[in-house]
């Protein structure tokens, strides 16, 4: 169930992207939907006919369900999965897709007309290393059997209100209103153990410390702490010794 990205699908996603624009746009406007663009895209995207989205499944409803095949879009906070997830398995396969910033245009909005006031291209790019800071809240549960995730790099459009209790009402407070999804970059598929070690930094050695990874994916050791866990967790790395204080990690599978 997972979408080819070839100029014909990355052509498909594109007009998903402008027809839900459109028809937010017109009903409720920038600044009052949330995730709800994002996440629907991506649901059409995955499933085109709408008999196979939202289907109840046990106590809960399945973003999209065909037959034993389930897939939930989660733009955020996993941990909401941790009850959902497990219910599902015992009788289908599931797909997480989790969508990521591959390009950002940023726009700041006035809240009080809906206009735009400026935009520009952020710098930053997502990365496999922002799912993996993600999928450490599903930690607790892991590894699953019947369970993978699709990570869909896309180029978005992100708009955010000023809000904020700073002089230029960008800080302390201002609020993410929406992220408009634009075009299809790619989608990474990660199922098996050594799928996940794709989201190490190249130039990472073979045997590494929390440190190093942090240096080279210009993280945080905090956030470079976090995905060390869930990789030994998912089996992708176990602990090795040590380099000084530091515990050394290697790669369980190549």
């Amino acid at each position: 169930m997972t979408p080819e990205t070839d100029s014909v699908s990355a052509a498909r996603f594109e007009s998903l992207c402008r027809t839900a624009l459109t028809l937010d746009r017109d009903r409720n406007g920038i600044g009052t939907l949330g995730e709800r663009t994002l996440h629907a895209v991506l649901k059409q995207f995955y499933e085109p006919d709408a008999a196979f989205r939202e289907v109840k499944t046990g106590r809960f409803v399945a973003d999209i369900r065909r037959g034993q095949s389930i897939v939930e879009v989660q733009t955020r906070a996993f941990r909401n999965l941790r009850e959902k997830l497990p219910e599902f398995l015992t009788e289908s396969s599931v797909k997480v897709v989790f969508p990521i910033a591959g390009i950002k245009y940023i726009s700041w909005v006035e809240p009080s007309t809906g206009e735009i006031v400026s935009r520009r291209r952020s710098p930053k790019r997502d990365s496999l290393c922002d799912f993996m800071l993600e999928l450490y809240e599903l930690r607790p549960i892991l590894p699953l059997e019947g369970l993978s995730f699709d990570v869909v790099s896309l180029e978005m459009e992100e708009y955010k209100l000023l809000s904020g209790r700073s002089r230029d009402r960008k800080r302390f407070g201002a609020a993410r209103a929406e992220r408009i999804p634009t075009r299809l970059l790619s989608i990474t598929t990660l199922e098996e153990p050594e799928d996940f070690l794709a989201s190490l930094p190249a130039g990472l050695g073979e045997e590494f410390t929390s440190a190093e990874l942090a240096s080279l994916a210009k993280i945080s050791n905090n956030a470079a702490g976090k995905i060390i866990s869930t990789l030994v967790t998912l089996g992708a790395i176990e602990k090795c010794g040590s380099r000084g204080r530091a515990y050394l990690y290697k790669r369980m599978v190549k």
